[in-house]
C-alpha cells in the first residue's frame, strides 16, 4: 500500500469524527453503554476489536510456488516467525432510530508482506465504512459505503461463532469480501426474518479506489431454517 487514505476514505473519516464531535454530554454518557447500543438507542455506540496471532514454522515449500494468495504461500522452507495474522478495530454508532453507521479498520498478514506499507511495516486500511438508512420501505435497509457484499455469507459467523476453514468458491475466484457501493438489504417477512434478499452495485475493487468505468452487481436470496441455525 502506497498510501493509507484516499479522498473516499477521508470523506468517511471526517463523517465519523463529525458525528462524535456533535454528541451532547448526555449522548457521550450513553455512548459508553453497550446495552443501549444493542437496543438501538439514538446517540449510542460501541468500540470493539479482536486479533489473531501466530507462531509458524514452514516445514515444506512448493518449489513451483503454487497456491496464489493463500496463507504462507511464497514463504521459504525453514522460515519461522511470530506474527499478527489479523487485527480488527471497529466502531458502530446509532445516530438515530433511522440512521446508523460503522467503520472497521483491518491489518492482516498473509505470511509474507501482508497489508504492508512501502517500508514493509504492517498497516491498517479501511475495510468497512458505511451509513445505513433503515426501513426505506418496510423490512428493507439502504446501506451506502463500503460493506460486505452479498457474495459472502454475512450470517454464519454471528450464528455459529466460527468461520469455515475452507474458502467459498467465490472467495477462491477472487471476488472481493468487501466493496464500495450501494446496497439494499431486506426481508420479505420483517417480523420473523425467515426470508430475505440482498442486492448491491459496487466498484468491484475492494478497499482500492475505482480504476475503470465498469461496475459489479451482486445479489442473493436467503431462507432461515431451524431457528436460523441453517
Amino acid at each position: 500500500m502506497d498510501t493509507l487514505f484516499t479522498k473516499e476514505r477521508l470523506f468517511f473519516i471526517v463523517l465519523f469524527i463529525g458525528l462524535l464531535l456533535n454528541n451532547s454530554t448526555k449522548a457521550q454518557f450513553v455512548l459508553n453503554s453497550d446495552s443501549a447500543f444493542k437496543a438501538n438507542s439514538p446517540n449510542s455506540g460501541r468500540l470493539w476489536g479482536y486479533s489473531f496471532a501466530d507462531f509458524y514454522y514452514k516445514g515444506h515449500a512448493d518449489t513451483l510456488n503454487r497456491g496464489g494468495g493463500n496463507q504462507y504461500t511464497g514463504v521459504p522452507k525453514g522460515r519461522n516467525a511470530f506474527q499478527i495474522r489479523r487485527l480488527y478495530l471497529g466502531y458502530n454508532y446509532n445516530i438515530s432510530k433511522k440512521f446508523s453507521a460503522e467503520v472497521l479498520l483491518e491489518a492482516s498478514n498473509g505470511g509474507t508482506s501482508g497489508d504492508a506499507l512501502t517500508n514493509n511495516k504492517l498497516a491498517f486500511y479501511i475495510k468497512l465504512a458505511n451509513l445505513r438508512i433503515k426501513d426505506i420501505w418496510k423490512g428493507t435497509d439502504l446501506v451506502l459505503g463500503q460493506v460486505v457484499p452479498p457474495d459472502f455469507v454475512m450470517s454464519s459467523e454471528p450464528i455459529w461463532g466460527y468461520r469455515s476453514i475452507e474458502k467459498t468458491i467465490l472467495d477462491k475466484l477472487g471476488v472481493p469480501s468487501f466493496d464500495l457501493g450501494a446496497t439494499l438489504q431486506g426481508k420479505f417477512d420483517p417480523k420473523k426474518g425467515d426470508f430475505g434478499y440482498d442486492v448491491m452495485v459496487g466498484n468491484g475493487t475492494g478497499a482500492k479506489p475505482e480504476g475503470d468505468k465498469y461496475k459489479w452487481f451482486y445479489g442473493d436470496v436467503f431462507v432461515g431454517l431451524l431457528n436460523h441455525r441453517l
